[in-house]
């Protein structure tokens, strides 16, 4: 199975090879390149990815820089899913921003980022958001998904009012590349 996700520049392709009984060969083009490659013994494990021009290749769930690609041949085993993040430019530098560095149990911490180069600005990208507690330890219910839009994130998270003090970390991680950047606060 293939599928394509266009969010601006970006591109993500997800690959699932499917069961299949019978030695097969399998060649497919569409709008985003050519792929080929065997199933169930047909010929092995690898596939090639053939795209209309050259990005910059991902492997999302590994974050993976696969490099600079027209075509790249990757191993695509039974009932494992690929996703490919094609890129107009290699993921740079993550930067995150709180509005100020020190909060109150109850107050609102707004949390704000870019990710460069400025060639991804018109890519849509995720960048995960983690906090963690004076124990070291992060804090589920804070976590979230932010979307970036012209290359900056913006959001909010509102601490408890029974907060420990102490200091707190916010850790903005982009999703495709594992780039991450660090702020600290104080409670």
């Amino acid at each position: 199975e293939i599928s394509m996700f266009k969010n601006g520049d970006a591109s993500f392709l997800a690959l699932l090879r499917g069961f299949v009984k019978k030695k097969t060969a399998v060649k497919v083009k569409g709008p985003e390149g050519e792929i080929s490659g065997g199933s169930a013994g047909g010929q092995g494990p690898e596939i090639k990815v053939g795209l209309d021009k050259k990005f910059y290749v991902y492997e999302v769930r590994s974050q993976k820089y696969l490099g600079n690609k027209k075509e790249l041949v990757i191993k695509l085993q039974q009932s494992q899913a690929k996703v490919l993040a094609l890129l107009p430019a290699k993921v740079g530098k993550l930067q995150v921003n709180l509005d100020k560095s020190s909060y109150a149990p109850g107050e609102k911490v707004s949390i704000s980022g870019n990710i460069s180069p400025d060639k991804l600005k018109t890519s849509g990208l995720a960048v995960r958001v983690a906090v963690i507690g004076p124990d070291q330890k992060s804090i589920p219910y804070y976590s979230k998904k932010l979307l970036t839009k012209a290359g900056e994130f913006k959001g909010e998270i509102t601490l408890s009012l029974n907060e420990l003090p102490g200091g707190y970390q916010v850790i903005a991680e982009d999703i495709v590349s594992g780039t991450k950047a660090r702020k600290s606060f104080l409670v």
